[in-house]
Formats: structure tokens, C-alpha cells, sequence
């Protein structure tokens, strides 16, 4: 690929000798992707508490079925897809793909929850937005490593500057996004409701002036617009990823991109693993939060209608704290400040809602407006980290090829979600509580090990080693 391609220009002096670069194209090109991905996933993400409280079984089933695949894409052709077609073309068509998982819950809806139409449309949508989320994150990935890697050498900073910068970008664009979509689901029935409307915008319902089965249909057709919307906005900003010029990867043609090379960085780099149980805590928080918490905590408490405020506010506050995270990073020569940060906010929730199940009644102590805004901000907190901090993590740590690294963090955490989901409507929450709790231990526990195992946070050619690979190989490979 030609420099003018990427956006990337030669200078040259008098004499014709090169003096630097011109980069102001992969900074923008990078935040264009941040705002086109954002916009997509965004309504898939806002889409999941609303499945789980709008299909009950039948969404839970959906959710199980979009993360199980979305981590058998991840393992099985996350890496190889990537290789084939290369950044740009994986994230369009991923973006395209998962845009299904949203039709098919809209087309779910308007056919008749669960009908036999119903069900076979949105599983058949939650399969195919499966199946593309597991190549598209493992794209990001490798697209914001890449795009980290050029920045720092056009601009002479460090890589892990630069990966805390882009990482706050895509968190603040992606976050941002997402809050817009969450909050226009609940906004939106209180467009529909007009005049019928009864209270304020938080607090109120639709209700006043109308008879139950006018109120139940007002809500139902707000359902049916978010839906509708949702589904266009997804399609539309993944047309957006047109404008994008590739990037080269730098290993697509390497021997160990292949359907095994996610599980063979499992087996080979302890740092995967260490990593690894906090992106299990946070698949498991996440199908909580959007499962058992809004599913039935909040819908029995303060009502359904009321699930769009609260699932927002997690990215409102993750989006909040990604540009002062990045700054700490940078201030402090060091990842692990804003990692404890991160940590807080995750224990926090998962130990409140433990210690209550034991010692009360859940949805009587915490099914209020001040409890679970509460808890929605540090999971915001915790969530501002994994995707900001987490991520910046493994694109230092695995700079020299990002994409197996990227797609073992979506089979660990997607594999996780999938459990959770699936699980959920089948075990007690104490029983779940009590689940987090451990793998959080478990989490922070992994992280520490790292942080002493790797004291500079970066893979070094000593560390680096597949099995089928000689030292000098492995060396080549890193040099390079």
C-alpha cells in the first residue's frame, strides 16, 4: 500500500533527502472509525438490556446465542478473516453482519414475541451478529495497534503514550455513541406518549389521560420506532467504514495466522492468561448488569421503561473518565494506577450486591433511583478502564502482532457473557454474586502477577515463543 493511501507523506528537503513525515490523516482516520464503530455497536450494546427485559427467555436465549458465537468466530476465524481481507474490509463487513442481530430482534418484535417466526428471526440475527463481532473486535484491535504503531513513529512518541491516547479517543467516540442509543430508548416513549405522558421525563410514565390497554400500546410502538431506528443507524454507519483507507497488517502473511493462532498464543504467552481474568470478570459483570439487574431488579422496582436511563449511565461515565485516565497514564509513566481505579468500581458492585442478597432483600434495598444509579457508575468506572486502560495494555504488550492477543479478549470475555446470559434465567442471583466475587479476586490477582512478571508491560523476544519457532525466528520476528 502506497503512503498516499494511508494518508502518510515523505517529506523532503532541498537536497532530496527525507526529513520527516506528514501525519495528521491517521489521527482523524482513526476517530472517523472510532465514530463509525461507535454508532453501530453502539445500538447493538443498547439493544441487550432491552432484549433480555423485552423477549424475557426468548432475548436471554438471543444474548446466549450472539456471545457464544461471538467467541467461536473470535477462536475459530477472528484472526484468519483479518488476515485474508485486512482491517477495513473485516471491520465493514463485521459492522454489516452484526447490524442483523438488531433487524432480527425488530423483525422478532413485529412478527409476535414468541411465535415460532419470532424465535427463528432473532436467533438466526443474534447468530449472524455473533459471527461478525468475533472478526470485527479482533479487526479493532489490530486497526487501533496499527494505528497507535504509525502515530508513534510519525510523531516520535512512545507506543505506550500513543496506545493510551487512541485508547481514549475510540473509548470516549464508542461510549459516547453507545449513551446516545441507550438514553433514545427510553426518551422515545415518552415522544410517543406526548400528551400522555405523566411526570417528569425520568421519574414519569405513559399512563395519564389513557386506559391500560392504550398505555400498553403506546409503549409497544415505541418499541417498534427504537427498534426501526436502531436497525437503520447500525446499517447506515457501517456504510461510514467506506471512507476508510486500509492499513497494512504486518503479519497477514506470517505461518502462525491461522485458524489456531488465538489458541496457540493461549497455550504459549502466561500473559494472555493473567490478562485474561478480567476480561472473564467483565463478560461476567457485563450479562449481570444487563441480565439479572435491569432484567428483573429494575423492572420489578422502578420499571421497564426506565432500563434506557440507567444502562446509560455505565457509558456516560465511561466516557467521562477516558481522556483523564489517558492523562494519568501519561503522567505517571504507568498503567496501574488507573487499573486499581478500574478495580474499585468493579468490586464495588459485585460485593454490594453479594453482601445485600445474604443479609436482605435485593430489590427492596437497592431497586431505587439513588442505589442503582450508584451502581451504574461504577460499573461505568470499571467499564471506562477495561475498554480504555485493558485494551492500551494488550496493544503494548503484543505490538509486534495484535490480532491472536485482541481475539483471545473476546473469546474470554465473550465466552463469559454467553455463560452468563445463558445461565442466568436457570440459577439464583446468590449463586451468580457469589461467581463474580471469586473471578474478581481472580482478576486482580492476575493483574498483579503480570505487573510483576512483565515490570516494563511490554513482550520482549524472550517471551515470545510458539512451538514451532526457533529462538533466532522468534528474534527476526521481533526485530522486525
Amino acid at each position: 500500500m502506497s503512503d498516499s493511501e494511508t494518508g502518510v507523506y515523505e517529506k523532503h528537503g532541498n537536497d532530496g533527502k527525507k526529513t520527516g513525515k506528514r501525519f495528521t490523516g491517521t489521527l482523524a482516520r482513526f476517530t472517523w472509525m472510532s465514530v463509525c464503530f461507535g454508532i453501530n455497536h453502539g445500538t447493538l450494546s443498547a439493544m441487550i438490556p432491552l432484549a433480555t427485559s423485552e423477549f424475557g427467555a426468548q432475548g436471554d436465549w438471543a444474548l446466549g446465542v450472539l456471545y457464544a458465537l461471538y467467541t467461536l468466530s473470535a477462536v475459530c476465524c477472528g484472526t484468519l478473516v483479518v488476515a485474508k481481507v485486512g482491517y477495513k474490509q473485516a471491520l465493514l463487513w463485521g459492522c454489516l453482519l452484526d447490524s442483523m442481530f438488531v433487524a432480527g430482534l425488530f423483525t422478532g418484535l413485529v412478527v409476535g414475541k414468541g411465535t415460532t417466526t419470532s424465535w427463528i428471526v432473532s436467533l438466526t440475527g443474534a447468530g449472524m451478529g455473533g459471527l461478525a463481532s468475533g472478526f470485527l473486535w479482533t479487526a479493532q484491535g489490530g486497526y487501533f495497534t496499527a494505528s497507535a504503531k504509525l502515530y508513534s513513529e510519525e510523531s516520535n512518541r512512545s507506543l505506550e503514550d500513543t496506545t493510551s491516547v487512541f485508547s481514549a479517543i475510540f473509548a470516549t467516540a464508542y461510549l459516547s455513541l453507545e449513551l446516545l442509543m441507550k438514553i433514545g430508548s427510553s426518551v422515545s416513549l415518552v415522544v410517543v406518549c406526548e400528551s400522555d405522558w405523566d411526570g417528569n421525563v425520568l421519574m414519569g410514565k405513559c399512563g395519564s389521560g389513557a386506559s391500560d390497554s392504550s398505555a400498553s400500546h403506546l409503549e409497544y410502538e415505541s418499541t417498534v420506532i427504537t427498534y426501526a431506528v436502531f436497525s437503520g443507524v447500525s446499517l447506515l454507519s457501517s456504510l461510514g467504514l467506506l471512507l476508510l483507507p486500509d492499513l497494512d497488517d504486518p503479519n497477514a502473511n506470517n505461518e502462525h495466522r491461522s485458524l489456531t493462532a488465538t489458541i496457540r498464543l493461549l497455550r504459549t504467552d502466561p500473559a494472555v492468561t493473567l490478562l485474561g481474568f478480567n476480561n472473564v470478570f467483565f463478560g461476567l459483570i457485563s450479562g449481570f448488569l444487563n441480565s439479572y439487574v435491569t432484567g428483573t431488579v429494575i423492572k420489578n422496582t422502578l420499571g421497564g421503561d426506565k432500563i434506557g436511563y440507567f444502562s446509560s449511565m455505565a457509558p456516560l461515565v465511561a466516557a467521562g473518565i477516558a481522556a483523564p485516565l489517558s492523562w494519568l497514564n501519561n503522567k505517571t509513566g504507568t498503567k496501574a494506577y488507573t487499573m486499581a481505579i478500574g478495580y474499585l468500581g468493579g468490586g464495588v458492585v459485585v460485593f454490594v450486591f453479594f453482601i445485600v442478597n445474604f443479609t436482605g432483600d435485593v430489590e427492596a434495598s437497592l431497586g431505587t433511583w439513588p442505589a442503582m444509579s450508584a451502581v451504574f457508575i461504577c460499573a461505568g468506572v470499571y467499564r471506562g478502564v477495561w475498554e480504555g486502560t485493558n485494551k492500551a495494555l494488550f496493544a503494548d504488550h503484543f505490538s509486534t502482532d495484535p490480532t491472536p492477543a485482541f481475539a483471545s479478549v473476546i473469546l474470554q470475555s465473550g465466552l463469559a457473557s454467553a455463560f452468563s446470559f445463558t445461565l442466568s434465567p436457570y440459577i439464583s442471583s446468590g449463586v451468580e454474586e457469589g461467581a463474580l466475587v471469586v473471578v474478581f479476586m481472580m482478576s486482580v490477582g492476575g493483574y498483579a502477577w503480570f505487573v510483576w512478571k512483565y515490570p516494563g508491560g511490554r513482550e520482549t523476544p524472550d517471551n515470545i515463543q510458539f512451538p514451532s519457532e526457533t529462538e533466532e525466528e522468534v528474534r527476526l520476528l521481533y526485530d522486525s
